[in-house]
């Protein structure tokens, strides 16, 4: 984000991020269909963990656009790789905890590495984060190669570890830098950003 001389103006966000905002817009409609065709408790539990997963890696991509616009090729590149990953998993949303889960899963473990490799340029301090992240992925890969109930456990394990893995007691941020993250990661639904 670049800000104008003015400390009153707004930070502004990139045509990019925006259509990263868009891609991720996409995916959340994918779960409302699942809750419009599949009123359940079941399909309520799939809901929030798939969204809770959304969630944790969008408000990442957030949190690191607010660090560093990408504004260089190779960062936008990157970004729109991070996009594909977020695309293929809203694709493959409506039938995550079936025919296509592995699909999420892969499309997640994109949007990981991604944010990983290009948040490894802002802070270094991400390492121990991106780990547990990559696990999450692969827990989801792996639910969607178990299906049934196995599949839920899965899916609440990858998001407990993404959840707790600030706990680590290797990651080394402010609680400013955490207020911003939390205030930014709402900005879809509040339309700002």
């Amino acid at each position: 984000m670049t800000e104008s001389g003015d400390g009153d103006l707004p930070l502004r966000v990139s045509t990019l991020e925006l259509f990263f905002d868009l891609v991720f817009v996409f995916a959340i409609t994918q779960l409302t269909g699942i809750l419009a065709n599949h009123v359940s408790v079941a399909a309520g539990v799939r809901v929030l963990l798939i969204f809770g997963v959304l969630w944790w890696m969008y408000g990442g991509y957030v949190w690191l656009a607010n660090a560093r616009t990408p504004s260089r090729t190779p960062e936008r590149l990157l970004m729109l790789v991070g996009m594909a990953g977020f695309l293929i998993m809203g694709l493959a949303i409506p039938h995550a905890f079936g025919r296509d889960g592995v699909a999420v899963g892969v499309g997640y473990l994109i949007v990981v590495v991604v944010h990983g490799w290009l948040y490894l340029r802002v802070n270094r301090n991400i390492a121990p984060i991106t780990a547990f992240n990559v696990a999450a992925a692969l827990l989801v890969i792996g639910a969607g190669l178990a299906g049934g109930t196995a599949a839920y456990v899965l899916w609440a394990a990858a998001l407990a570890l993404q959840v707790l893995s600030p706990l680590n007691g290797t990651a080394r941020w402010s609680s400013s830098c955490w207020a911003s993250r939390w205030w930014t990661s709402g900005s879809v639904p509040r339309g700002t950003r």
